[in-house]
């Protein structure tokens, strides 16, 4: 949906700012990745890679492991990435043990003579590198089936200023220029742009199930808006797929958008699917009259 209400350096910088805070969250990124759904440069999501980015081996926490993208395969292979531990002999010697994936083995000649150097030991013979060299590529071994354990940090406020700029931007279009010196869209502009303390007026979380869009619990693929007047304040319901939801209120002054015939008595409704690019607007009351009818024929 396009409102053609913003110009260019702001809604890049919104883009970069602000709605990155939605679109890149890791539980939308991997909903993204589900639904087949591509990013600007037109590539699929891939959940591993962009979310999960780097484990550690379940028996080894020391250890981690990267997802590398194989451009023969096209595929995604487990690489681990280089350790190192020191271990104190009975004798007072310390022993260095070096781990790398065995991808990297062209470099095991580079990584003794730096770490050498680092460590203040005399550089080896051409003779003496070339036969550790040899005996480390014959200590290769193979993990099958590797337990690897992931962890994602999962924001649980910023994203929540990018739902308040949609549901400002709605709130914008369907009831004209005049909502931009509203108080309410004064506050939602400082949250939005200046990452303002102000209390949101409503409630976002992550979740599909605010209870104003169950209607559409079946369509979780899409994103969908609603207005409307609630007791007089009027309010706008968010859902991005099924993973974020929440009812914004997004002005106390009802009655001065009635009297200029831009009144959201009726509601008003927008349903927007990424994956097909299908958009349904309407009053909200259209909308609910057809899914009646839908759910009679069913």
């Amino acid at each position: 949906m396009t409102i053609d209400r913003v110009c260019k350096p702001c809604n890049d910088w919104l883009g970069a700012n602000v709605d990155v805070l939605l679109t890149d969250h890791d539980l939308t990124l991997i909903k993204r990745a589900q639904l087949g759904v591509r990013d600007s440069g037109g590539n699929v999501i891939n959940p591993w890679k962009d979310v999960f980015r780097r484990g550690v081996m379940a028996n080894d926490p020391a250890q981690r492991v990267e997802l590398d993208h194989d451009e023969d395969s096209g595929e995604l292979v487990p690489r681990v990435l280089y350790k190192s531990t020191r271990t104190t002999l009975d004798n007072g010697n310390q022993l260095l043990q070096i781990t790398i994936d065995a991808s990297k083995a062209d470099e095991i000649g580079k990584i003794i003579e730096r770490t050498r150097q680092r460590e203040g030991l005399p550089p080896l013979s051409e003779k003496e590198l070339s036969d550790q060299v040899a005996a480390a590529k014959a200590n290769v071994r193979r993990i099958d089936q590797p337990e690897v354990k992931y962890g994602i940090d999962v924001d649980v406020r910023a994203y929540k200023r990018a739902v308040c700029k949609i549901a400002y931007e709605l709130a914008w279009q369907w009831l004209g220029d005049d909502y931009l010196e509203d108080p309410v869209a004064v506050n939602l502009r400082d949250l939005i742009l200046k990452d303002a303390k102000d209390e949101i007026r409503g409630s976002i979380d992550l979740t599909g199930d605010t209870p104003a869009l169950l209607p559409w619990k079946s369509e979780g693929c899409a994103h969908v808006g609603i207005g409307q007047r609630v007791a007089g304040h009027l309010c706008i319901a968010i859902r991005i797929f099924d993973v974020v939801s929440g009812v914004i209120g997004v002005s106390d002054t009802e009655d001065k958008y009635r009297s200029r015939g831009r009144s959201l008595g009726e509601g008003l409704f927008v349903l927007n699917d990424p994956q097909t690019g299908a958009l349904r607007q309407s009053t909200l009351v259209e909308e609910l009259l057809r899914l009646s009818s839908r759910s009679r024929r069913g």
